[in-house]
């Protein structure tokens, strides 16, 4: 995940993206399963420094027991 802002133009779809679209976290929260949002979210937190995650590819996962948080 990368932080992005609008440099020039407006966004627009492209052949790599169907869609575009500017979100809030409750957006990314809603849109997004727990495995996803997670990345978004941390992306999205100036403060947050990079984590490693366990997931399941829906729902985070405890790292040692492999069980969902």
């Amino acid at each position: 995940m990368f932080r992005c802002h609008i440099v020039a133009s407006q966004p627009a779809q492209t052949d790599e993206a169907a869609a575009v679209m500017w979100a809030t976290p409750d957006d990314v929260r809603s849109l997004a399963t727990e495995a996803f949002a997670v990345h978004i979210l941390d992306a999205m937190s100036p403060s947050t420094a990079p984590a490693i995650r366990h997931h399941d590819g829906t729902h985070l996962l405890d790292a040692v027991a492999g069980r969902r948080l």
